[in-house]
């Protein structure tokens, strides 16, 4: 998916977001336990990035709803979309950005574990978005840490973009 744009339905942008999943979990279910775990190399090893990938999917999973509802965020409908290709950009390099305390991984979870909280997580997506729409949800949002303001349509499409910019270079990492 090129943009969000492409999302008729929430059904499209998790979609998109569990084609990126399926691509990492493949990567990390044919990563020995002794690169899963790795210290080796600086950064996050794959077990801090799935719980650091899991954390940001769960926090904007768990407040959509509370988005919707207009009881946190802001209202976007006259906000003019994204520019989109500086989105893509910014998310096709890691930048050593300092993430939130709230998404840093401190857990260092087993493979098994980390695939859990991420079918968790990706359940409480498709639940906070089963009774919505793309319009409704381009006339909320919120302030990103480091995009600005986005809709939920856009901070779900560039969450996803996040986990695939994680996914690329723990793949270039562990070359």
């Amino acid at each position: 998916m090129k943009n969000p744009l492409d999302a008729k339905s929430p059904d499209d942008l998790i979609s998109f977001w569990k084609a990126i999943r399926k691509e990492l979990i493949s990567f990390i279910d044919a990563l020995s336990e002794q690169q899963f775990n790795s210290r080796d190399l600086p950064g996050w090893n794959a077990s801090e990035i799935c719980e650091h990938v899991y954390l940001t999917q769960f926090s904007i999973a768990r407040i959509i709803p509370v988005i919707l509802k207009g009881k946190f965020g802001e209202d976007t409908s006259k906000k003019p979309d994204a520019d989109y290709n500086e989105i893509i950009k910014a998310f096709s390099a890691p930048t050593g950005v300092q993430n939130p305390e709230s998404v840093t991984p401190l857990s260092n979870y087993g493979r098994d574990e980390c695939k859990e909280k991420l079918a968790f997580s990706m359940s409480k997506l498709e639940k906070s978005l089963e009774k919505t729409s793309i319009p409704a949800m381009k006339l909320r949002g919120y302030q990103h840490p480091f995009l600005g303001e986005l809709n939920l349509v856009e901070a779900v499409w560039s969450l996803a973009l996040h986990e695939q910019m994680h996914l690329q270079a723990l793949v270039n990492k562990l070359k």
